[in-house]
């Protein structure tokens, strides 16, 4: 887990809470790292609007706004349904099998551990196929406000709620039909966008402003 992500997790398990000072020293202890890391970790957290540095006193977590969090998940939606649509339009049959065949893993897995790798795969297989390295890069440039786990693992189900969804891209991919595909992706990450605010919201992340 990098520093950034380790951060992140203390903040959104609650740990760490807003308007609180980050403990830069016991996050060096804790991972075993130099407080260099740390302080580009925290560097790279306040330009991402998580933390908020004060000159001689530290780093602090910033108010998280729950519209941010949906406005992420609105971001990632568009972008993955128009990859899904310039994907099925160009891709080969080879690359074609090779997106049915993670997704349809993903519409079979149950363990939250394997998920995430096989996400990380279908996103990879997925920028291959579109052959644009604009949407990449637009993809990476949206702020991670959640540890990366975390988007997988953070409300509970998710496993069972991601499953169908999938399921649905496999058959769209397989069959060429890119509008559904894309369909099934943005719906997807809209339901999912919305499950993890309201989990958040219940462990009490969110401050009152």
């Amino acid at each position: 887990m990098s520093v950034g992500d380790y951060i992140k997790e203390q903040i959104f398990e609650g740990k760490i809470r807003v308007g609180e000072r980050i403990p830069q020293d016991e996050v060096a202890r804790v991972l075993g790292v130099s407080n260099t890391p740390v302080r580009e970790a925290v560097i790279a957290l306040e330009s991402e609007g998580i933390l908020e540095i004060r000159p001689h006193r530290g780093a602090f977590v910033c108010h998280v706004d729950r519209d941010r969090i949906r406005d992420n998940y609105e971001l990632f939606s568009l972008l993955y349904g128009w990859a899904l649509k310039r994907a099925v339009a160009g891709t080969s049959a080879r690359n074609k099998h090779e997106l049915v065949a993670i997704a349809g893993r993903l519409g079979g897995e149950k363990d939250l551990e394997a998920i995430r790798p096989l996400m990380v795969e279908f996103v990879d297989v997925l920028g291959r196929m579109c052959a644009s390295p604009a949407w990449r890069h637009l993809v990476d440039a949206v702020p991670d406000l959640l540890p990366a786990d975390a988007y997988y693992t953070a409300v509970p189900g998710m496993a069972d709620a991601v499953a169908p969804w999938m399921r649905l891209i496999a058959e769209a991919v397989d069959q060429g039909d890119g509008e559904a595909a894309a369909s099934a992706a943005e719906r997807m990450l809209q339901q999912h966008g919305a499950a993890l605010v309201a989990e958040l919201e219940r462990r009490g992340l969110f401050d009152a402003s």
